[in-house]
């Protein structure tokens, strides 16, 4: 640490830049005042080799709840605990609803919320459902394609978001006193319609798709389809999944990790939040952090890879409304020697673009087609080199520069659907008091 009365006190570089201009130049009026700045903590850690102790915000250190080590997304990242290895933590903070602790050693942090029981607001619109009814409103494409599922639909749906070519209905569904919104993207062309869970996960909504009226034009390879044929469609499509499940609230775990001053916060974002918003062929092969600027990094879960890469999803904002962002997904090629904490681009092999199935010009609309004869969209990945975007590349550069991939390999995506919901904050959670 820099400044007066800091020789001999050091911190880590994650929160140095934090601190900078605070406890690093302390001033004070009185000597009322210098005692209350020297022993006040600022930062997390801080180790005094005068004093010779270790201080974080001056609680001790602790073995870590076994709630949360035995948390399904924290064994997932560090293994399943044991007598002779559980992590060491320091606690943080403790609130009303929240317990927060830094774990020793490698500067990583975990927030156990509790339950919360609301749920997000529906957007205030003309209802193109309600009590079970199509109004007027509902353009004639939607009617047809949701007309023989309204018995699997909540009873009143409401517009959040709209296009040409595609529509975002939400509307509660509730049974047996729980109840979740359910968020339905309805496209044109294919006509075809996915069911979004809405769920709550460290104060923010997410979605998580739970049902398709077609499983070969989804990006999560969803169990058991039902072939069906009601004469709507000129051939058989297979629906999936459970449109009626509920999902009650439960506690749920934030982790996030400070690497290094360069990379910021992350966060981890459980696989189960962007089901059906990135292929699933994907999420197998990679573990997602949030960063600051909402982005996403998604790391190799092999670290052996021969070909090792990273994925970037890039959020792209609508000027006119977030709800129309749009998410470009990137496959970027490092070395063999990087890790986490260390990203070192392979500058040999070109960054790649993952082109979105679900959104392709007219002119490749019969090659996708064709695609889903083999699999379904989560299992089929199509990149690009260009550094365009895949929604206005040209068709014959897309003819040229463009590969067909198997699920066993692993590219990036442009998907308009990924920030719709993803990661909005729940504000009113934040809102809490100290025990």
């Amino acid at each position: 640490m820099d400044g007066t009365n800091c020789v001999g006190r050091f911190i880590p570089d994650t929160t140095r830049m934090s601190t900078r201009g605070s406890i690093l130049e302390p001033q004070a009026k009185s000597y009322e005042g210098y005692l209350r700045i020297i022993t006040t903590q600022n930062v997390q850690i801080e180790i005094n080799i005068q004093l010779g102790e270790l201080t974080l915000k001056k609680h001790q250190m602790e073995l870590l709840d076994e709630d949360i080590s035995n948390h399904p997304d924290f064994v997932l990242l560090f293994g399943k605990a044991t007598p002779e290895n559980r992590l060491q933590s320091a606690e943080v903070k403790n609130t009303t609803h929240r317990k927060w602790y830094s774990l020793m050693g490698v500067r990583h942090e975990v927030q156990l919320w509790d339950s919360d029981t609301r749920s997000p607001s529906t957007p205030v619109s003309i209802p193109w459902v309600l009590k079970g009814l199509i109004m007027p409103v509902m353009d004639n494409w939607v009617k047809e394609i949701i007309k023989p599922f309204l018995s699997i639909l909540p009873q009143s749906l409401f517009v959040q978001s709209s296009s040409s070519s595609w529509v975002c209905l939400e509307g509660h569904y509730s049974s047996n006193g729980f109840g979740n919104l359910k968020e339905i993207v309805v496209y044109k062309d294919p006509p075809i319609f996915h069911m979004f869970n809405v769920l709550e996960h460290g104060r923010r909504f997410y979605r998580s798709l739970i049902f398709t009226s077609d499983s070969r034009y989804t990006l999560r390879s969803l169990p058991n389809p039902i072939f069906i044929w009601n004469g709507l469609f000129s051939s058989p499509y297979s629906v999936s999944g459970y449109p009626l499940c509920i999902q009650p609230p439960s506690p749920s775990l934030v982790i996030t990790r400070n690497l290094t001053s360069e990379m910021g916060q992350q966060q981890f974002i459980p696989t189960r939040f962007l089901l059906g918003l990135i292929p699933t062929a994907i999420l197998s092969e990679y573990r997602f952090w949030q960063n600051s600027d909402d982005s996403l990094t998604g790391y190799l879960s092999n670290t052996s890879s021969p070909s090792p890469s990273i994925i970037k999803v890039i959020i792209q904002r609508s000027i006119k409304s977030s709800n129309d962002s749009i998410a470009i997904i990137k496959r970027i090629f490092i070395t063999q020697d990087s890790h986490d904490a260390k990203i070192i681009i392979n500058k040999e092999k070109p960054e790649q673009t993952l082109i979105n199935l679900l959104s392709v010009p007219e002119q490749l609309k019969s090659f996708v087609h064709l695609l889903t004869r083999l699999d379904s969209l989560s299992q089929i990945l199509v990149w690009s080199n260009s550094p365009l975007r895949t929604d206005i590349i040209n068709i014959n550069e897309t003819i040229n520069e463009t590969s067909v991939k198997s699920s066993n390999d692993v590219i990036n995506n442009n998907d308009d659907n990924v920030n719709n919901n993803n990661g909005e904050d729940n504000n009113n959670g934040e809102e809490e008091e100290e025990e």
